[in-house]
């Protein structure tokens, strides 16, 4: 079975966040009912949007890491996904002119965190990429609620245009 654009999105981003380098997927097909990639043009469409994302994110991903480890407190919902691993990655980078928080929710259920600022990081408000929305990170944290695998890029840094999700 195919995972949905969700459960691709978000193993993707929570191999990112832990350090991976990109992603790739192959699947056999041809016969019996194994459809595979070539005969799943929304499979296509959703592998075509994440990896669009993670090109749009190659500078803050090449970028280095903050100093700092990501500090993530789950606040309500399952602190472990379905494997007993935290339901909640995330990875700060830092490029020149922002500071970024990758964050996954990898439990299918919904979860609501709180996320330890980098030193260094001004409180600010910071806009979440591909959702058209700003959050406020004050007080040396940011905190967040995420649906079942859901996937939240941050940039912590002078305003920008938001990139609309698909």
């Amino acid at each position: 079975e195919f995972p949905t654009f969700r459960e691709l999105y978000a193993t993707t981003f929570a191999a990112l966040a832990e350090g991976a380098q990109g992603m790739t997927w192959y699947t056999y097909c041809g016969w019996g009912k194994n459809e595979g990639f070539a005969v799943r043009p929304e499979f296509r469409a959703d592998t075509k949007t994440v990896a669009t994302r993670i090109k749009e994110l190659i500078p803050v991903l090449t970028a280095p890491a903050t100093d700092a480890q990501a500090t993530v407190t789950v606040l309500e919902g399952p602190a472990e996904d379905p494997l007993g691993q935290p339901s909640v990655t995330a990875l700060w980078k830092r490029t020149a002119d922002a500071t970024w928080l990758i964050a996954v929710n990898a439990a299918p259920a919904k979860v609501r965190a709180t996320f330890a600022l980098p030193a260094g990081t001004a409180a600010s408000d910071a806009e979440v990429l591909w959702e058209n929305r700003r959050v406020t990170a004050a007080g040396g944290r940011l905190d967040e609620t995420f649906g079942p695998f859901a996937v939240h890029v941050y940039r912590l840094g002078p305003r920008t245009v938001a990139v609309p999700m698909r």
